[in-house]
């Protein structure tokens, strides 16, 4: 699994701290913001999590990943929260695993902002052994790019920091530097195709379309949003300190990628047309699309993970846990035989909890191996 790129996500930190810290910037990145805000979640009673999870709801109201995750906290209790931390960072890989293919020998790449996603895909491309070249933002005016730049150097990958002013035209036919391709994050993934991501991201993909250089988003569909986002505005201060009383300042902090300047997303299911984002939510993630933020979370249980042969390692702390590993093996079909094998294991039937037609995870949680339904047996755990 990667390195974690927030201190947070490592050891056990009070609420009130990730709060100030998500806050004021020091945890960022939608993945690093959604793993600190489940750490935190370890230390608190469970008389107290409800009230916890709806402080975390407020503090970034425009992460739908962190909400997304919250939920099924709220509705499955604590102890599916390290099993969500270890969810996604797999995730992560499968996303580099599946952005590879994108990055050449010679490739000249742009970045914008911070995406421990993107950051991970160029230390893996550099560990493969391409060549290539990273520009990136300096992401004003927080300077997040400063953290993409650390991370890119320390990995010997040749990167060329820029002002946000430079990177429309960095990207276009008019500047002698050819830029191949640029690679994108997103914080919210919204049903028509489109994303909000770091404000400036919507310049960069609007020259590159001009100059017909390809712009893939790198994002979990975990971060899909049923609902209306307001762009959160951030404080003049972080513009200027001692403006003039009279100036006004706007600081958003993210802006919107429309779905035409999007070539792609690079997801956990594979290289994703745009257009095509709602409805492998809906077959891999239904309850995201079924669920309201006003309303419990109703998360089948069968589309949390899958279990076969070979995951004999698999261990959380839940109140279904396999006594005999052997049966994961034997390839039984019936749930009947199982039961009389695992003692204290909960074991259903593959149909959805709420009647939903669902398609599994193509890959194990820890394993990376593919699912197949002769020699497998796909079980449901119900945390």
């Amino acid at each position: 699994m990667f390195a974690s790129n927030s201190p947070t996500i490592d050891k056990m930190v009070t609420l009130a701290q990730t709060i100030a810290d998500i806050k004021s910037l020091k945890i960022q990145g939608a993945t690093n913001i959604a793993k600190a805000g489940l750490q935190a979640l370890l230390e608190i009673p469970d008389s107290e999590i409800n009230q916890a999870i709806a402080e975390l709801i407020l503090v970034r109201p425009t992460e739908p990943l962190l909400q997304n995750c919250l939920e099924l906290v709220h509705q499955r209790g604590k102890s599916v929260i390290k099993l969500l931390i270890t969810q996604l960072g797999n995730i992560e890989e499968e996303i580099v695993k599946n952005g590879l293919p994108f990055i050449n020998n010679g490739s000249i790449i742009l970045t914008h902002c911070h995406s421990s996603t993107v950051v991970n895909l160029l230390r893996m491309a550099k560990k493969k052994g391409l060549g290539f070249k990273v520009y990136l933002t300096e992401t004003r005016p927080k300077m997040q790019g400063r953290i993409t730049a650390e991370e890119l150097t320390e990995a010997g990958i040749d990167s060329t920091m820029i002002t946000d002013s430079e990177a429309a035209f960095l990207v276009s036919k008019e500047d002698k530097r050819k830029v191949d391709l640029v690679l994108l994050g997103a914080d919210a993934v919204f049903k028509d195709g489109s994303i909000f991501n770091k404000v400036g991201s919507y310049g960069i993909s609007l020259a590159a379309q001009k100059a017909q250089i390809p712009v893939y988003i790198l994002a979990t569909l975990l971060k899909f949003s049923v609902k209306k986002i307001v762009i959160e505005e951030r404080k003049a201060q972080e513009i200027w300190q001692d403006k003039p009383k009279k100036l006004t300042i706007f600081n958003p902090a993210f802006d919107k990628i429309p779905v035409e300047l999007i070539t792609a997303y690079v997801t956990e299911f594979g290289i994703i047309k745009p257009e095509k984002v709602k409805s492998v939510v809906k077959k891999n993630y239904p309850w995201i699309i079924e669920t309201h933020h006003d309303k419990l979370l109703r998360l089948p249980a069968n589309n949390f993970g899958y279990l076969g042969t070979a995951a004999t390692n698999f261990s959380v702390a839940t109140s279904a846990t396999l006594k005999d590993s052997q049966v994961l093996d034997s390839g039984l079909k019936n749930n009947e035989a199982l039961r009389g094998k695992c003692g204290s294991s909960k074991i259903v039937d593959r149909r959805p909890i709420i009647g939903l037609k669902l398609s599994p995870y193509k890959t194990y949680l820890h394993l990376n191996e593919k699912v197949n339904k002769k020699n497998h047996l796909i079980v449901d755990y119900h945390l």
